[in-house]
This record gives C-alpha cells, sequence and structure tokens, in this order.
C-alpha cells in the first residue's frame, strides 16, 4: 500500500450502535480510526436527552434486548461495560388486561427451552386448549424456524400462523405482542423470516436467552462510558462535525474513497471509511453521479415504522413489575424507570415518585395526535389497569414520539438492505437498516458495523 494512504486514518461516519461497533472493530484490526458524528451526542436512534421539566435524563426510547442478542453482549463484554447493564435471571412478564386478573408469565428452572414451554403450560391468559395450540404451534416453528429464515422474507407470518392453526386469542396473546415488539411491525404485515427469529433465537434455541436485558443508566451513560474506554485505544472521537460530503478518486483497481470533506471547506484524507447513518444521510454525502446506483440508492425504498413513548411521573409507587405487557389496549407495556436524581438544575419532583414509560410500537395512529391528547387517554388507561394507580397524581410527562424509529419489517423489504460492501473499494456500509440479517435492533446494528469493517478486509480481532 501507498505509504501516504497508509498513513491516514480510518473513518467511521455516525456515532449510533453500528458506527460505535464499527469503530471498536477497526481499533481492535490495529487500525488508527477517527469517528465523527453530526450531533453533539452518540447514539443515533438509541439516545438519551434532558427532559428540561423534570431535570432527569430520558431515553428516546425503551430500549430492551435480550441474551440472544450475542454480538451486542459481546461488546458491552470487551469493553467492560456489562457492569452498567442488568438481565433478568429468568424471563418474567406481567400481563394486564380489561376484565381479566393480572398474570405473570416466568419461566421455569428447567434445561433450554424446556423452562418457557413449561411456563406457557400455566399462562392463565389462555385456555387450556389454546395453550395446547400456542405449544403446537412453537414446536412447529422449532421445526421449520430454518426453512422460514432462509425464506429470502417474501412470505407473511400471518400466513404461516394461519396454516399451522395460530388463530384467534392464542395469536393475540402470544404472538403478535411478541412481533409487534421486536420487529416495529404489525404481526399482519411482518415478513416471516424476521418474525420466525424473533420468536425462535429467544424462546427456542437455549435457557436464559429470552431474559429481558436493560441499562441501569440512561444509553447516552452508556454511549459516554464507551466513547472513553474507545479512546482509551486511541481514537479519534469527533461529536458536532457533520461530513459534507465525499471525495472520490480512482485507482488501478477502480473508484475509491480519498478523502471526507468537513465543515468550513476543510478536507480529511482517510484511508478508507464505515458510513453508518440513515439512508437518506447517505444520499447527502454521495457525490450526484453515485446516489442512483446500486447498493446506495436502495434504502430509501424502506417504510419506517414510529414508536410512541409517554413518560408519566407519579407521586407513588403503583407496581412493583418492570415490564409489563398490555392486552387490548392502545398501550402496548409500561416499563418501570429507575429512579434519577436531577442534574444541572432544580427539580419539582419529591422523592419517592414512580417513573413509568408507556410505550407504542408501530404508533402510526398517534402520530397527529398531540401531547394534549395523548396523557389523559394514555393515564386512564394505566389507572384502569393498575389499581394503585386510580388515586395516584401525575407530577409530570413527558411525550417522545420517534416518527422514524425502525424500518418496517414487510415482505420484500431486504431487497433495500444493501450488504456492506459497495462499488467503492475502500468504502463500505452499516446501520441497523442493512442486510445484518436481523430486524432493526441494537444487535443487528452491532453485527452490521463488525460486518462492514470485514468488507474493508480488516480482521475485528
Amino acid at each position: 500500500m501507498d505509504t501516504r494512504v497508509s498513513n491516514r486514518p480510518w473513518a467511521v461516519i455516525g456515532g449510533g450502535a453500528a458506527g460505535l461497533a464499527a469503530a471498536e472493530a477497526l481499533l481492535a484490526g490495529g487500525r488508527r480510526v477517527v469517528l465523527l458524528e453530526r450531533r453533539p451526542q452518540l447514539g443515533g436512534r438509541i439516545c438519551s436527552f434532558r427532559d428540561p421539566g423534570t431535570g432527569w435524563l430520558l431515553e428516546n426510547g425503551q430500549h430492551i434486548w435480550m441474551p440472544a442478542c450475542t454480538e451486542w453482549a459481546a461488546l458491552l463484554e470487551r469493553t467492560g461495560l456489562e457492569s452498567l447493564t442488568r438481565t433478568q435471571p429468568r424471563l418474567r412478564v406481567a400481563y394486564l388486561e380489561r376484565g381479566r386478573p393480572p398474570a405473570v408469565l416466568e419461566a421455569a428452572r428447567l434445561p433450554g427451552p424446556l423452562g418457557l414451554l413449561a411456563a406457557l403450560l400455566r399462562f392463565t391468559p389462555l385456555a387450556a386448549s389454546e395453550r395446547r395450540r400456542l405449544l403446537r404451534g412453537l414446536l412447529a416453528l422449532h421445526r421449520e424456524g430454518h426453512r422460514l429464515r432462509r425464506s429470502g422474507g417474501e412470505e407473511r407470518f400471518a400466513d404461516w400462523l394461519d396454516g399451522h392453526g395460530q388463530t384467534g386469542r392464542v395469536r393475540e396473546v402470544f404472538w403478535a405482542p411478541v412481533v409487534l415488539s421486536v420487529l416495529n411491525t404489525p404481526l399482519e404485515e411482518a415478513r416471516a423470516d424476521l418474525a420466525a427469529m424473533a420468536v425462535h433465537e429467544p424462546f427456542l434455541t437455549g435457557p436464559g436467552r429470552a431474559n429481558l436485558a436493560r441499562t441501569v443508566v440512561p444509553h447516552g451513560r452508556l454511549w459516554e462510558r464507551l466513547a472513553d474506554h474507545l479512546r482509551e485505544r486511541g481514537l479519534l472521537l469527533r461529536t458536532g462535525c457533520p461530513v459534507r460530503g465525499l471525495q472520490l478518486g480512482e485507482s488501478a483497481t477502480g473508484p475509491e474513497l480519498d478523502a471526507l470533506l468537513l465543515p468550513g471547506g476543510k478536507v480529511l484524507a482517510v484511508a478508507g471509511a464505515v458510513v453508518a447513518i440513515p439512508p437518506e444521510g447517505l444520499t447527502a454525502i454521495l457525490p450526484p453521479a453515485w446516489r442512483e446506483r446500486p447498493p446506495f440508492a436502495a434504502g430509501r425504498e424502506l417504510s419506517w415504522s414510529p414508536i410512541l413513548n409517554v413518560h408519566l411521573w407519579l407521586d407513588r409507587m403503583v407496581t412493583g413489575e418492570e415490564a409489563l405487557c398490555l392486552l387490548g389496549s392502545p398501550v402496548h407495556w409500561i416499563f418501570a424507570q429507575p429512579a434519577q436524581t436531577a442534574e444541572g438544575g432544580s427539580t419539582r419532583l419529591p422523592a419517592g415518585v414512580q417513573h413509568l414509560d408507556l410505550v407504542v410500537s408501530a404508533s402510526d395512529e398517534w402520530l397527529d395526535r398531540t401531547p394534549a391528547e395523548i396523557v389523559p387517554r394514555f393515564t386512564e388507561e394505566l389507572r384502569a389497569l393498575l389499581p394503585k394507580a386510580r388515586e395516584a397524581v401525575v407530577l409530570a410527562h413527558r411525550v417522545v414520539h420517534e416518527r422514524r424509529a425502525t424500518w418496517r419489517a414487510l415482505p420484500g423489504s431486504e431487497a433495500y438492505r444493501p450488504g456492506p460492501a459497495t462499488p467503492i473499494r475502500n468504502l463500505a456500509l452499516a446501520g441497523a437498516w442493512t442486510a445484518s440479517g436481523w430486524p432493526a435492533t441494537i444487535e443487528g446494528a452491532v453485527r452490521s458495523g463488525r460486518a462492514a469493517v470485514r468488507a474493508l478486509g480488516v480482521q475485528p480481532g
């Protein structure tokens, strides 16, 4: 390699999970790395912000994963960040539904997937005959899961469920919440390969792989710690630094990336780059002649799905459960949040408050509603489902609506997810929207970042 080029840093454009995973992999491969993020904070679509009303650091959405997310778990372990996360010792989810007593799905202490299957045999929201039908469906998925995952994303999962008797209440209580939560796509629309993965990977492949995991601090804090770790290994991090364009050249092997165009007319010569930003951002920085060439134009054809989070601070504890799944409700999940101390200013909130995050996936019907419409409706739902909330006072609230939270996992959408390699020799693509083999999750983002580094000829180590 030309000495002048070998002395240049490798660039990562975008400081979300995919970009951070790519930076970590490049550093592990012995490369000098500069990461450029246009916003002042890291995290991309998984970020935190300071709520002006309470002084608390809030997530832009409730981000949950499972031990089945092996690449994300490995990244946390390699970077020493496991202490900032917590995983359930066993899967436990409470279920609430109007007109029915509360129920809990808790895995038994049995090997492999038997713990979940035993729990489903006692799952009271379903009648005994429905539980048996669900178990038959899960066994069929265990047999056919690998075929579905190799099906190319053209089939609807709903059709597969119909063919295996998974209809009516079985579908409403078990299959729909899982698929909607993981894919952020309604079950009736979801593609079969990724919907099958959403159930098969955590529930049918080994013990404990479905246990819910989350950070014990807002993700903003996690990203700060990860950035500190990577800087200690040599990363040059530049936040608040948008890339304005890519400067391409020609070599004996074809087109290649020479430099990044930065604000103020600055030019940063690079050895290569991983571009880990959304499709519209990629289009904006490409030279015009490349914008409609494959694979760069593909991502613009993806459909996007919103997620609504409604944060409520109540004057008392109303639930001791960490995760509640709501059936037959406009709210899909309620997550109890850790208490915080306000930073950088005073807070009006007294001690002893409970902070709940009410979540709606694929929240298209709420897009045009105002907080003045949303908060009373969700508060009413909370009080109807949790007896202790009926006398509680809402001290503060915050509505967060991510309009383009994830791409929508529709049949045929795989055609719009490019792989990491591009016709530009030293330029690779990453992001949960690329062809990671996973849905739009933190696991998919991390896998895409590491795949992009391998596409550049660097072994992550």
